[in-house]
């Protein structure tokens, strides 16, 4: 009876060891998770900083008269009024 019991008790150890370790890898998980996430965010915000820079370019370029057509000025300045449009919103809604 002795022997079953030290048995259930080094078991019930192993568990404990297996449940903290566990948790700690959860953790770790976690937190590279959490990291992940945050450089995920700041890639988005450098992918906009460099489209709205390219989108700047390219007026910029249309409007030095760069060979591009009167059709192209007009979709990038449609462009520029669709964005600025939707910031309009953001802020009155």
């Amino acid at each position: 009876m002795e022997n079953l019991v030290e048995s259930l008790e080094k078991a019930v150890e192993e568990l404990i060891g297996s449940n903290a370790e566990l948790r700690a890898k959860l953790r770790e998980s976690e937190e590279e998770r959490q990291s992940l996430l945050e450089s995920l965010s700041q890639k988005d915000r450098d992918i906009e900083q460099l489209e709205t820079k390219m989108k700047a370019l390219k007026m910029a370029n249309s409007l030095a008269g760069s060979g591009t057509d009167d059709k192209e000025v007009r979709k990038v300045l449609n462009e520029f009024v669709r964005d600025i449009d939707k910031c309009i919103a953001l802020l009155n809604g």
